[in-house]
């Protein structure tokens, strides 16, 4: 069997986890990480059993696909040089900083006919296999908050937190809302970092979402009413409850528990599907 060569740059909170699943599967070759930060990049190199280099740009022509997990202010340009060497990527969400960044990474994976994947984690959250069941959505309450990361500070809490659930939303519906409105506060400096925003789709579905990541305890959960009655879905617990108002006056029992900790590894099953495009 032909191992795929991968590379990850950036190995920072969540890129370090990259390389560690990538080390761990026979049918990947972890060729090397990269990091700005030396002393990081030799102890994940030396945990993964692969080489450290300092400049990521050694190694466009030295692997089949790589993960870029660094700051967002980065992304385009270090996406934008493997995606022309015809490697594979895969990019932290968010893909880019502005518009017209995402626009040069996509426009440069079309370019040159290379697989081009968003690491959209939440989407492989068992919990979130239940939307793809639920007819009719009509409201939804969202609210994902942590305390603080001290990381992705380059940019605000709906790019950074936020997203999973725009992203969900979109998956949900199959559209982009007819209007949005939105406040937010910034409490660590010039980025947003609690926000809240009101969504209405053409399909009926309204969306409050609030996002924070200066709260006191983690959460991410969805309260989804449809027709049938209610849905509460918690991210972090992995847990789905339905709730079904006609059931009480029919004596029956209205609450129903769902994929209660099944838990595969979201990071494992993204980088599964991810090497599967190459």
């Amino acid at each position: 069997m032909q191992r795929i060569r991968m590379a990850v740059i950036g190995v920072g909170a969540l890129g370090q986890h990259h390389a560690r699943i990538l080390s761990q599967q026979p049918d990947v070759e972890l060729v090397a990480v990269a990091d700005a930060n030396a002393a990081q990049g030799t102890r994940v190199a030396a945990r993964c059993g692969c080489r450290f280099v300092p400049d990521w740009t050694a190694l466009t022509d030295r692997v089949d696909a790589v993960v870029i997990a660094v700051p967002t202010s980065l992304h385009a340009a270090i996406a934008c040089r493997f995606l022309a060497s015809g490697v594979a990527t895969l990019v932290e969400k968010p893909l880019a900083g502005s518009v017209s960044e995402a626009e040069r990474i996509v426009a440069a994976a079309r370019e040159h006919g290379v697989p081009l994947q968003v690491g959209h984690i939440e989407r492989f959250n068992p919990a979130a296999e239940v939307l793809g069941r639920l007819a009719d959505p009509r409201h939804v309450l969202v609210r994902r908050c942590s305390p603080f990361p001290f990381r992705c500070l380059d940019v605000s809490v709906v790019a950074d937190v936020m997203i999973h659930d725009l992203d969900l939303l979109l998956t949900l519906t199959g559209q982009w809302p007819n209007t949005v409105s939105a406040t937010g506060l910034a409490f660590t400096g010039e980025q947003l970092d609690v926000a809240h925003a009101h969504l209405e789709f053409p399909g009926g579905l309204k969306a409050d979402v609030l996002a924070s990541r200066v709260d006191d305890r983690p959460t991410r959960t969805w309260e989804l009413w449809t027709a049938g009655g209610r849905w509460r879905i918690d991210f972090q617990q992995r847990r789905v409850e339905s709730w079904c108002p006609t059931a009480v006056l029919a004596g029956d029992r209205p609450l129903a528990r769902i994929a209660a900790n099944r838990t595969p590894d979201e990071l494992r099953v993204l980088r599964d599907r991810f090497v599967g495009t190459y």
